[in-house]
This record gives C-alpha cells, structure tokens and sequence, in this order.
C-alpha cells in the first residue's frame, strides 16, 4: 500500500457572529491580524471559522479537531481547546 500523507497542519481563527446582546466578536484590523497570523504560521493551513452560539457539542469539537493554534477574541470559544490533541 502507499504511504499514509502527512496530515495538513492547521491554525483556526473563531469568530463569533451572534455573541449575546447582538454584537458580533471580531478582532480590530482583521485582514492585518490574518495576514500576520498566516505569515507566523509557515506550513499552517489558516481557516477562519464564523460561529454561532447554538452550535451543537459535535460541531463545536470539529471547529478545533486537528488544530495546532486558535486564536479567537471570545473567551468562551476557548473553552473549546478541550478537544485539541494533547502538545496542541
């Protein structure tokens, strides 16, 4: 059989779209934060994730499956880092 592809290496930004009291989470000067976080990355494939809050468990678990670095301006959305693989 052929050898097993190295799995991609990822970095997710969260972005939350319907934080309570309507105002979405965001970051100040986003396409410069992304660029920079891309560029400190090298090897990373940088995916940006809008969220909302009634996602399920599962899907919230997927949001972070696999990544190596989050980063995200809502505090809950941290909580997430619960199912990052251990060293993430």
């Amino acid at each position: 059989p052929p050898a097993a592809q190295p799995r991609p290496r990822r970095a997710v930004l969260l972005l939350r779209e319907d934080a309570p009291g309507g105002e979405p989470r965001h970051f100040a000067q986003f396409s410069a934060l992304l660029r920079l976080f891309t560029a400190a990355l090298p090897g990373h494939a940088v995916s940006v994730l809008r969220t909302r809050g009634d996602a399920g468990l599962c899907e919230q678990a997927a949001w972070v499956g696999g990544a190596e670095v989050v980063l995200s301006p809502h505090g809950a959305h941290l909580l997430n880092a619960l199912w990052m693989e251990p060293h993430a």
